[in-house]
């Protein structure tokens, strides 16, 4: 038991004993209490059941709240106020007129002032008994203003326990309800033991964590390189990170080759292979001063022309290849003579062409007058006569490719039959040979009538124009014009074409008459003896007409369409082939209005932007008033909806389907008795209606079988009308008295009595009903006063 329920429970027995020891002397008149409601004390019933009574046993008022005992001399039973101020027997035993607590005689008859949910006066009503928390009393300005009922908010001010005082809390150890001293909000110490230890303190290189951000030393290390030869320079490749130099290592790391003393960066470079001085830059043997200088090898020439160099770390003498004699007036190749069988072969050039006679060629070191260098001239005495000239139909070789006259040549042909045209019988000539002619393609040379360009007529040649795709007659002047054959028509509609050499008139078959305006069979009369068809007119144009202004023609007149059903003539937008748009229209003339392109929208009464799905309309705009959304479980309350933060006051403010969830509170009492919510929803030992089931019981005097009652419920009568879906039921009416009630989803037969509450129906204040702490009825369902 708890320290409180202990203290009144000793309160509550004190106050039966002293009731008991004066309930004959010492009336106490009904009143109110401290707030609380106090019945009278020490008032004496007196009863006489039929035939008077012999035992305390024959005595009984059903009122717990009353000692029973029976006058044996008269026979008459005495009830005796037991004088305990909190003692009840219902609700209305404890009502105290404070719209401000939720009155309700417990399972113990013990009466019961809790505090409405989230209601408050003052600050000290919001005390959670935590001292790391700031108690605060909003004050509400609404109803009733003579309450001036606020409602209670509890902020946590310090949470993480700070044992060095840095500012910085440890996550590990929370505050407890009573105990804040030496707390702070912020948890992100590392070591709560050492003030110099918390985030933003500057990291220095001690194997710690400075700064709290889970790297020991990082940005304050250094790192050192391995000396394995003592030569002072490192080996990159091997390192250690520490706060000081560590034995047998540098800060340098330049070091190729740890091993040997002699090599590391700036020792000379000598010529044995070898990176002495560890740079890539410096090349091998460059600290050897012979290196570059003049040497003679084994060539055959007598010159130092080589250079000493540095070759796979070996000294040797190099570029110092055999040099030639050239004819430069120089003994090039050191032996005492110059330009010893050495010169240039230049070539006679006795027209001045630039070309030489290959013929006539001369030895020199430089170039002799009247010789040039090239030898492919073909005629030395005709200056028109190069292998850059241009070839000439002249019986020569102009161009020196030992060619005649090539590509300069003309074909001539044959022509046999004197008409301009050759045969395929050709040759090549400067100038026409006679009997020839430079135009081919005569297709019969011995006929002077037939050749390319002459006249396709009709007379039996197939070839006139010796052009096999031109039909035979294709130039005749009769070819294609039109005739009048033997037909029943009067048209000249047949046309005369080229038949085995003669032109015949052919294709002249019948013409019917047709519905065109038009006399196509040339009788003189037009469109006679057809079939007249009902056209309708198409003002708009739209392809579809007016069903009432029409015409039967043979074909459509001018303005008129074949198809009709136009529900609106003038709107070239309104046709049975439009598509539906929602604009108050027939769009496609269907006889219906706006049909499949409305909308549904839902009525949003609380303005929270979620719809009621049991209240909607169709229109193409939204209505005022009304969303697309349809997931509302309360409309009337603007903080349930979906995605709404889940609060612990028996409400589904997220309309997930679950009360609560996620947002228990435990060491609440759950009392039963009263239409609210019951703290975290678990069962505590104050709940009247147990039947054993805590897991699916509810705090709402009811049972969970949801057949019968529990056996400790007061003033339950099983049969009443089945509860329903937490909507108030026909003919239920707010107005304070008796009705029906839904037990929150149990589907219990039960009939529910009044219940001093303030608010009716679905959480909003019904008219006329107000907050004034009279009875009034509601849903046990989707509701929450407020």
């Amino acid at each position: 038991m708890s320290k409180a329920c202990g203290q009144k429970f000793r309160f509550t027995f004190l106050l039966i004993v002293l009731a008991i020891l004066s309930a004959w002397a010492m009336p106490v008149n009904a009143g109110y209490l401290d707030g609380f409601y106090v019945p009278p004390v020490n008032v004496v019933t007196v009863d006489v059941p039929t035939g008077g009574c012999t035992a305390n046993t024959d005595c009984n008022d059903n009122n717990v709240c009353t000692v029973n005992s029976c006058d044996t001399a008269t026979g008459q039973c005495v009830f005796v106020n037991i004088g305990d101020p909190l003692c009840c027997n219902s609700a209305a035993d404890c009502e105290d007129n404070d719209c401000s607590t939720l009155d309700f005689c417990a399972a113990d008859n013990q009466c019961v002032h809790k505090a409405a949910q989230g209601v408050c006066f003052s600050n000290s009503e919001c005390n959670d008994s935590n001292a790391c928390t700031t108690d605060t009393c909003s004050v509400n300005t609404g109803v009733p203003s003579t309450s001036q009922c606020g409602s209670c908010s509890n902020t946590v001010v310090n949470k993480y326990k700070d044992a060095d005082r840095d500012g910085y809390g440890n996550l590990d150890i929370p505050a407890t309800e009573l105990s804040c001293s030496g707390y702070v909000t912020n948890s992100t110490d590392c070591n709560d033991a050492n003030a110099a230890i918390k985030p933003g303190a500057s990291e220095i290189c001690d194997l710690k964590d400075n700064n709290c951000n889970r790297t020991v030393d990082e940005g304050v290390t250094h790192t050192y390189f391995e000396d394995r030869d003592e030569d002072g320079y490192g080996n990159p490749s091997v390192t250690k990170v520490a706060c000081t130099q560590p034995a047998g290592y540098v800060t340098n790391n330049t070091d190729c080759n740890d091993t040997n003393t002699a090599i590391h960066p700036g020792v000379t470079d000598n010529c044995d292979g070898i990176d002495n001085d560890c740079s890539s830059v410096t090349l091998d043997g460059s600290g050897d001063l012979t290196i570059g200088t003049s040497c003679d090898g084994a060539d055959a020439d007598l010159c130092k022309s080589g250079k000493f160099a540095c070759t796979s770390g070996a000294k040797i003498c190099a570029g110092d290849a055999n040099i030639l004699e050239v004819c430069d007036g120089k003994d090039n190749n050191c032996n005492g003579s110059i330009d010893e069988g050495v010169g240039n072969t230049y070539y006679q050039d006795s027209d001045t062409d630039s070309f030489g006679n290959p013929s006539v060629p001369k030895t020199a070191c430089t170039k002799p007058a009247g010789y040039v260098t090239d030898k492919t001239d073909c005629d030395d005495g005709k200056a028109a006569i190069k292998p850059t000239a241009t070839e000439i139909c002249d019986g020569v070789d102009n161009n020196c490719n030992n060619q005649i006259d090539e590509g300069v040549k003309t074909t001539y042909y044959a022509d046999y039959d004197g008409d301009g045209y050759g045969s395929p019988a050709t040759t090549t000539a400067c100038t026409k040979p006679v009997g020839y002619v430079d135009k081919g393609g005569d297709c019969n040379d011995s006929l002077a009538s037939m050749h390319p360009g002459a006249t396709e007529i009709c007379n039996g040649n197939v070839n006139d124009d010796c052009d096999i795709t031109n039909a035979e007659g294709s130039g005749d002047p009769l070819k294609g014009t039109a005739c009048d054959g033997s037909d029943a028509d009067k048209c000249l509609k047949g046309t005369y074409a080229c038949i085995s050499g003669v032109e015949t008139c052919t294709n002249d078959v019948n013409i019917p008459e047709v519905c065109n305006g038009v006399d196509d069979d040339c009788d003189g009369v037009t469109d006679n003896g057809l079939v007249n068809k009902t056209y309708y007119q198409d003002l708009d144009g739209d392809g579809f007409g007016n069903t009432s202004v029409t015409l039967s023609k043979c074909a459509p007149p001018a303005g008129y369409v074949e198809k009709g059903g136009d529900c609106d003539d003038t709107n070239k937008l309104i046709s049975p082939s439009a598509t539906e748009i929602c604009d108050t229209k027939d769009n496609n003339c269907s006889g219906t209005v706006d049909e499949g392109v409305t909308k549904t929208y839902f009525v949003d009464n609380d303005k929270d932007t979620y719809g009621n799905p049991l209240v909607k309309a169709t229109a193409c705009v939204p209505p005022a008033g009304y969303v697309t959304d349809n997931t509302d479980c309360s409309d009337g309350i603007a903080n349930i909806h979906p995605g709404a933060a889940e609060s612990c006051n028996g409400l589904d403010d997220d309309c997930d389907g679950t009360i609560d969830e996620g947002v228990a509170l435990t060491g609440k009492v759950c009392i039963a008795g009263i239409w609210t919510w019951c703290g975290d929803g678990t069962k505590q030992s104050l709940e009247g209606c147990d039947d054993g089931n805590t897991v699916t019981e509810t705090c709402d005097t009811y049972g969970s079988s949801c057949t019968v009652c529990d056996s400790t419920c007061k003033s339950i009568t099983v049969n009443g009308p089945k509860c329903g879906d937490g909507v108030i039921q026909t003919p239920e009416a707010c107005d304070g008295t008796a009705g029906i009630r839904d037990a929150t989803k149990e589907k219990c037969t039960v009939t529910c009595t009044k219940e001093p509450l303030p608010y009716c129906g679905d959480g909003i204040i019904q008219s006329p009903e107000t907050c004034d702490g009279t009875v009034g009825i509601r849903d046990a369902t989707k509701e929450k006063c407020t």
